[in-house]
């Protein structure tokens, strides 16, 4: 059963891996383009940050903390100039709030995650990414009134969202708390990313 288990897991890391590798190349290009967007950089950000983190496969060069501190300031640089310009979105205080996040700054990413819902108060996936990074830093009783708000905002994609929440703890087994939530964390923010694609296409 370990063993299976174990194969498994290596067989869903190598798959998230190469996903996030063809994203990354194709962001790459994008925002050496000259309509490179918030999102292009945070989108960038979040590519190299999971090849970063993933297991690498046999034969792969390694990839650096510099080239990751690089990618990381031009997300925030993006991101904030949107939100100085006077073009401040959500979804722009959203990416701040998984970089900070990401960076163990919690306070920063309460903040900005935080603004978010303040322009939007409807979209229950803010809150769970609150609750996760309440979790984090220990205010249990805060994630749980986010928990409780979303669930009143939106019934039905709240039960969604915990049972893939759910789905994702089964799986992982041993895997630390802090990993399943940096997974479930990136999942959410790879979601709000596609939704925006779509609706931009």
């Amino acid at each position: 059963m370990e063993n299976n288990f174990d194969y498994r897991m290596e067989e869903w890391y190598q798959k998230l891996r190469q996903n996030a590798k063809e994203k990354y190349f194709q962001l790459l290009e994008k925002v050496n383009s000259e309509n490179a967007t918030a999102q292009d950089y945070f989108n960038l950000y979040c590519a190299y940050s999971n090849l970063k983190d993933l297991p690498k496969v046999e034969n792969e060069s390694d990839f650096s903390q510099e080239e990751m501190d690089k990618y990381e300031e031009m997300a925030i640089q993006a991101a904030e100039k949107d939100i100085y310009n006077g073009y401040e979105t959500a979804n722009a205080n959203n990416y701040l709030s998984h970089i900070y996040y990401l960076k163990k700054n919690y306070e920063n990413a309460i903040f900005y995650i935080s603004r978010a819902i303040e322009l939007q108060p409807k979209n229950i996936d803010f809150y769970f990414s609150r609750a996760y990074i309440y979790k984090c830093c220990g205010q249990k009783y805060n994630a749980k009134i986010d928990y409780a708000t979303a669930k009143r905002i939106n019934p039905n994609l709240y039960k969604k969202r915990m049972d893939e929440l759910r789905k994702i703890e089964h799986s992982a087994g041993n895997i630390s708390i802090t990993t399943i939530l940096f997974i479930v964390f990136a999942f959410i923010s790879i979601l709000l990313c596609l939704y925006r694609i779509f609706l931009f296409k």
